[in-house]
């Protein structure tokens, strides 16, 4: 599907580099400046004649116009199920013929250290069709028509900050231009439909105009991922060091930039997206951004409106952002962003719905990866899409039988803080996913908060939930988020002081500023998580897992709501059909306790403590560590210790939902209501009985879904690290494996008699070779693939720690070889001879040499 575009052998006249100075730096040199108004290099067969004119497909340039400088910018439209969008890469072009053609190269300022070095940077291809009075008409259309690639935003954590390109290219089957335009405004537009390879149907609108970087602009220099983040240009060349140099991206701010709501977002939330703009003054503290309504029939991508675009996508899952920016200084022109209807939960019914579509995984992907134009490449900014953390919060808004008002409340509320999120980034912010560190209350206390929230229609006075909107929050964080900012409460800290590190040239010491974190160290670092909550991970990991256990039958019974009055354009599943898994839910539920044991592994490092520190990691690795260490030992204390982290009896959780789930079966609140289509439903007493025949088999095979999903993740973590904390988990570890691998069934041993080999064997050849014994086989608790791998949970090679682990293994190797010896009457499993057990024993027999392997690997 992909082509690499052959660079042409061409002479090349080097374009010059621009001068020194502050204001100049970035500017065309004299010969390379193009004409200060577009009509006097572009233009369309009636222009001469007609003055501004529309001119379908037809593209001509003045030869005056060639070798010099434009800057070309672009959005392309994917036509799939619904429009959307993304900005492609800004490039600094000139126009050069060669023969027939006329060549698009990429001006070699910021690409080459030495200007007048010959170098090519051939972009595109694009026939002369006819040539008159100093105009070359071309085929515009030809010379984009294979061009397009995947590409992404250039960030220097993740793609380095070397400079480097990208040349590969997708052909497009079938392309026209739509329309070609001068503007009043100094532009030329141009408008292509095309069919890619694969048939994805797209639509690329470009921009072209006389380069000219802003004057009195300030670029600033990237600082860097260590305390805070900004989007960047891609690195380009100082001519006058020789290095590459990255700037990050901003809008000049000496006139506020206006942002344009779409005319079809809903009546309902058409002012929090209007909040969630505005929210950016409160960080400002003055009017920087203002807002308008867009007209009718204006659409984003739009050349002239920076359009937050409502969509009514429910099944689209995401919200997103992205802008073009002059790709020398950095400075942002043009933004927009894409709001899906996913994230507008107007009442009850909608909030069922919006469960119906998360609980298939499938119907709330993350976006398609996105096309761009081959050296133009961009993706968007950001994705935010709903994940299972969205999924829970809903379930929990509908378990508190919340009022339609107080949903669409809370649906207003975080539309209000996603869009500040988006717009975030249209202003340069990168993600802070340690934003949820800056929070001011304990997940102890989260409940009431929430409750509160939900009961006065607003946030108790004095909550913060981040210092950041450019965090990943969950469903309820952001909703008091979306509070504060409709309220117009301050902006939280960490937006204020990079706004003002970015746009004002501002400096803080670094202890200064919270706590920063973005993609590339995002679950890397224990407390750099999306959708996190709490002050460190090991409370997080804990209260999230009772969080889930504990919505667990609310969960199960909207499954079957769901079934019984599912969204409009769903069909009805009979209640006996309905899809339950015990180990998905058990491996979901249980998820971040991988967490618990993460803390013991050479990757446990805490952001908290790296930045707070501020050491260099290559000097003072132990001295961090031990920080590290002593915090994950404060938190693990404070909660009880290990065995309150790591024991879970099974059993009295399976026990305690079961009863829950039954009880909601009885429950009026959940009988009759309003489900996912808007209509009315109930459940007869027929329905009920087989609701709770489903209840009663699931919980039957939960128990052994929680173990088995609980094993997975406890013994997944090696190698353990750190001595201390190690040695406190491992008698912990040594209780739940020992419960694992021992525990037995009462009142279900099995008495046998087997014949077994005569001990001690016979000296006469006359004597009986085999005697009779009676046997005595438990049935142990759990499944032996179980029991065999609960065993490596105290496996010493877990531990670069001489002998840890060794002991209790020990310990438990002699009690389950006693147990074994027990059951067999003081015979070991080597002294059985096979071929004399009954079929029963043989399978018992062959169950403990599996388990009783396991502890010799």
């Amino acid at each position: 599907m992909k082509n690499t575009l052959l660079v042409l052998s061409v002479a090349s006249i080097a374009l010059a580099a621009g001068g020194c100075s502050p204001e100049q730096r970035f500017a065309s040199k004299a010969a390379v400046r193009a004409a200060d108004r577009i009509s006097a290099s572009f233009g369309t067969r009636d222009t001469q004649s007609a003055g501004l004119q529309v001119d379908q497909g037809k593209v001509l340039i003045q030869e005056s116009a060639l070798e010099k400088e434009f800057l070309l910018q672009a959005n392309l439209t994917t036509q799939d199920m619904a429009p959307q969008f993304n900005g492609l890469r800004s490039r600094v072009v000139a126009f050069r013929k060669r023969g027939g053609s006329v060549y698009l190269m990429e001006a070699t300022q910021g690409h080459t250290v030495e200007p007048g070095v010959p170098t090519n940077l051939l972009l595109a291809e694009f026939p002369i069709l006819s040539q008159t009075g100093g105009w070359l008409e071309l085929d515009f259309n030809q010379g984009m028509s294979r061009l397009f690639v995947a590409g992404d935003w250039h960030a220097g954590d993740a793609e380095g900050t070397a400079y480097a390109g990208d040349y590969t290219a997708v052909k497009a089957e079938v392309s026209y231009l739509d329309s070609v335009r001068l503007t009043e405004d100094n532009r030329l537009l141009v408008r292509q439909v095309a069919r890619l390879e694969g048939g994805t149907p797209v639509e690329v609108r470009y921009e072209l105009k006389p380069y000219r970087p802003t004057e009195g602009f300030e670029a600033v220099r990237s600082p860097g991922f260590d305390h805070m983040g900004f989007f960047e240009v891609a690195p380009q060349i100082d001519p006058a060091t020789d290095a590459a140099v990255t700037y990050a991206t901003k809008w000049d701010l000496r006139q506020p930039v206006t942002y344009a709501v779409s005319a079809n977002t809903p009546a309902d939330f058409k002012q929090a997206v209007k909040d969630g703009i505005l929210y950016w003054n409160q960080v400002f503290g003055s009017e920087r951004v203002k807002v308008v309504d867009a007209p009718a029939g204006v659409t984003a991508p739009d050349s002239d409106y920076n359009v937050v675009q409502w969509l009514d996508f429910n099944s689209a899952g995401f919200a997103y952002a992205d802008a073009q920016m002059d790709p020398r200084d950095g400075q942002i022109t043009h933004a927009q962003i894409f709001m899906t209807s996913v994230f507008a939960i107007g009442g009850m019914a909608k909030a069922r719905a919006l469960l119906q579509r998360l609980s298939d995984v499938a119907a709330a992907p993350a976006p398609a990866r996105m096309l761009a134009l081959r050296g133009f490449e961009r993706e968007p900014m950001c994705a935010y899409s709903p994940n299972g953390a969205f999924a829970q919060s809903v379930a929990a808004l509908v378990k508190a039988d919340a009022t339609d008002a107080q949903i669409l409340k809370v649906a207003q509320d975080y539309v209000r803080e996603v869009v500040s999120h988006e717009v975030g980034h249209t202003l340069g912010m990168r993600h802070n996913f340690a934003g949820s560190l800056g929070a001011n209350y304990a997940l102890a206390d989260r409940a009431s908060i929430v409750e509160k929230y939900l009961r006065d229609g607003r946030a108790p006075d004095g909550v913060r939930t981040s210092s950041s909107v450019m965090e990943y929050q969950v469903f309820e964080e952001g909703a008091l988020t979306g509070d504060l900012i409709s309220r117009k409460e301050p902006g939280n800290e960490y937006d204020i002081k990079a706004m003002a590190f970015l746009y004002d040239g501002k400096k803080f010491k670094n202890s200064e500023i919270p706590f920063f974190c973005t993609d590339t160290l995002e679950s890397k670092l224990l407390d750099c998580h999306t959708f996190d909550l709490g002050h460190d991970p090991v409370e997080y990991a804990a209260w999230s897992v009772r969080n889930d256990l504990d919505t667990l039958p609310n969960k199960l019974m909207e499954a079957f709501i769901r079934a019984k009055s599912p969204a409009i354009g769903v069909d009805p599943v009979a209640l006996e059909q309905v899809a339950l898994s015990p180990d998905v839910v058990a491996a979901s539920i249980l998820a971040p306790r991988s967490n618990l044991l993460a803390t013991l592994t050479p990757q446990g490092q805490l952001i908290s403590v790296r930045r707070a520190l501020d050491l260099s990691p290559a000097l003072y690795e132990k001295e961090i560590r031990d920080a590290e260490i002593a915090k994950i030992a404060d938190s693990v204390q404070a909660r009880g210790g290990w065995n309150a982290l790591l024991a879970l009896d099974y059993d009295a959780e399976t026990q305690k939902a079961l009863t829950q789930f039954l009880a909601l079966t009885q429950d009026a609140r959940y009988l009759t209501g309003v489900g996912p289509s808007g209509q009315p439903y109930s459940f007869d007493s027929d329905d009920v009985a087989k609701i709770q025949r489903a209840g009663r088999t699931f919980f039957s095979k939960f128990r052994d879904s929680l173990v088995k999903a609980d094993v997975a993740l406890l013994t997944a973590a090696k190698p353990l690290a750190d001595v201390g904390l190690s040695d406190d988990a491992e008698p912990v570890l040594e209780t739940v494996e020992r419960g694992l691998v021992l525990s037995t069934l009462e009142g279900q041993t099995q008495d046998v008699e087997i014949t077994v080999p005569k001990k001690p064997a016979p000296t006469d050849a006359a004597e009986p070779t085999t005697e009779k014994i009676m046997v005595h086989l438990p049935a142990y608790a759990y499944p032996v693939a179980v029991r065999a791998a609960a065993v490596k949970l105290l496996d010493p090679a877990r531990s670069p720690s001489t002998g840890w682990g060794a002991a209790s293994q020990a310990r438990l190797k002699k009690a389950n070889d006693d147990a074994i010896k027990a059951a067999l009457s003081g015979r070991s499993i080597s002294e059985l001879d096979q071929s004399l057990l009954p079929k029963g024993v043989l399978k018992w027999v062959l169950e403990q040499r599996q388990v009783a392997t396991a502890f010799l690997q």
